[in-house]
C-alpha cells in the first residue's frame, strides 16, 4: 500500500473543503455589506435567508476540513515510521484507509525522502529534519496569507461602517443599529481567516522548534530509538493540530526551498543531488 498516496488523498479532501469554507466566508463578506444599505422588506428577507444557509455551509465545510486533515495525519504518521525506523504499518489499519478512499496502489518514490541512511534512528531524525524545514516555510507563506486577507475584511468592516453613519437619515437615528451590528457579523467573519493564519503561525513556531532540536541531534551525533520516537511525536502532534497546508503556495516556492535546503544541510545529510518532493 502506499502509504503517502493515502495521506495526500485525504488532504486533497481537507484543502477542497477548506477553500470551499474560505469562499463562503468571502461570499458572506459580501452579503454582510450588501445588506448595509437600504433596502425594501423583501430584500432584507432575501439577504438574511441567504446569510443564514451561508453561514451553515461554511462552518460545515470547515469542520470537514478539519476532519480530513485528522485523517490524513494516520497514514502520513504510518508512512513515516515505516520509512524512518522501519515499523511496518498495522494491515487492518491499511485496509481501513483502502476501504474509505480506494485502492492505494502507485508506484512508491524511492527517492521522496532525502536521506541516504538505512531505516534507524538517524534516518528518522534526518527525515524530521527535512520535513520541519518544509513545514515551517510553507506554514509562514500560509500565515501571511491568511493574515492579509483578514487585514483587507477588517478595512472593509470599517469601512462599510463609516459610510453607514455617514449615509444613516437624520430622522431615524435608529437605522444606523443594525448597520453596527452587522458590522460586527463583518468583523466575526474576517476572524476566521485571522484565526487560521493564527494556527499557521502555531505550525510555523512547532515545526521551527522541531527543525532545531532535529538539526542539534545530527550535529551532535545522539541517536537512539527513543529519542527519534520521542521528536518524532513532538513535531506530529503540531502537525494535526493544525489545518492543512496550501499545496498552491507550496508549487509556487518548490524550487527555491528545495535549493535552500540542500544548499544548507547538504553536506550534513551527505546529498549528492537534488531530489525529493513536498515535506509534511
Amino acid at each position: 500500500m502506499n502509504l503517502y498516496q493515502a495521506s495526500r488523498c485525504y488532504f486533497d479532501k481537507s484543502q477542497k473543503a477548506l477553500k470551499g469554507s474560505l469562499i463562503l466566508s468571502g461570499i458572506l463578506l459580501l452579503l454582510t455589506i450588501l445588506a448595509l444599505r437600504p433596502s425594501g422588506d423583501t430584500e432584507d428577507a432575501i439577504l438574511i435567508s441567504a446569510i443564514a444557509c451561508t453561514q451553515l455551509l461554511q462552518m460545515w465545510l470547515k469542520y470537514r476540513a478539519l476532519y480530513w486533515v485528522s485523517k490524513a495525519d494516520i497514514p502520513r504518521r504510518m508512512d513515516q515510521l515505516l520509512n524512518g525506523l522501519g515499523i511496518q504499518p498495522s494491515p487492518e489499519r491499511c485496509a481501513s484507509i483502502e476501504e474509505e478512499i480506494g485502492k492505494c496502489d502507485e508506484p512508491i518514490d524511492p527517492n521522496y525522502w532525502r536521506s541516504k541512511h538505512p531505516r534507524g534512528p538517524r534516518r528518522m531524525i534526518e527525515m524530521i529534519l527535512e520535513s520541519s524545514f518544509y513545514t515551517r516555510s510553507l506554514a509562514a507563506k500560509c500565515r501571511s496569507l491568511f493574515f492579509l486577507v483578514g487585514s483587507v475584511g477588517l478595512t472593509l468592516a470599517a469601512i462599510a461602517l463609516i459610510v453607514s453613519y455617514r449615509l444613516r437619515s437624520a430622522d431615524k437615528p435608529t437605522e444606523f443599529i443594525p448597520h453596527v451590528v452587522l458590522t460586527v457579523l463583518i468583523f466575526f467573519l474576517t476572524g476566521d481567516f485571522w484565526n487560521i493564519g493564527l494556527l499557521y503561525g502555531d505550525l510555523h513556531q512547532a515545526a521551527d522548534e522541531s527543525h532545531k532540536q532535529a538539526y542539534l541531534l545530527l550535529k551532535v551525533g545522539n541517536f537512539t530509538p527513543e529519542i527519534a520516537l520521542e521528536i518524532a511525536l513532538d513535531y506530529n502532534t503540531a502537525v494535526v493540530q493544525a489545518p492543512p497546508l496550501l499545496s498552491f503556495k507550496y508549487l509556487q516556492s518548490r524550487d527555491a526551498t528545495d535549493e535552500t535546503f540542500v544548499r544548507n544541510y547538504g553536506q550534513l545529510l551527505g546529498l549528492v543531488e537534488d531530489t525529493g518532493n513536498a515535506r509534511r
